[in-house]
């Protein structure tokens, strides 16, 4: 039993690189962030909103991947495409000095949140 958890936690990386890719990406950005390394700049909070809305929703868009049984590119067009147009609201739109205090980003990361939890079940053939 304890070594079929491990087999899977040992995959986890395998089955959700972006997401993973996300979460390192932004535990580095806040860890370097808490020690002041970047001093207050408006891209620092702006990078961390980006990768923690991008974490949820790429991990959406894996999940859903996931239940339609989706090639491996199929999901990563959609995931980059996703990412994309979360970086244009995030990194083009109007902000304020600190983008954690923008609330269309908090709807956003929320709508992100919530699509995570309902995306594996979202299936063509559910009835």
């Amino acid at each position: 039993m304890l070594r079929a958890r491990l087999r899977a936690l040992a995959a986890a990386p395998l089955r959700f690189p972006v997401p993973l890719a996300c979460a390192v990406l932004w535990a580095a950005v806040t860890i370097a962030w808490v020690h002041d390394d970047f001093g207050v700049a408006p891209l620092v909070s702006q990078l961390q909103v980006f990768l923690l809305i991008g974490l949820f929703a790429s991990l959406a868009v894996k999940l859903f991947a996931e239940s339609r049984h989706w090639p491996a590119w199929r999901w990563l067009a959609l995931t980059a495409a996703a990412l994309g147009l979360l970086a244009l609201v995030v990194f083009a739109g109007e902000q304020p000095r600190n983008a954690l205090e923008n609330p269309a980003l908090w709807l956003l990361g929320a709508a992100a949140g919530l699509l995570t939890i309902v995306a594996p079940y979202l299936r063509r053939d559910a009835e």
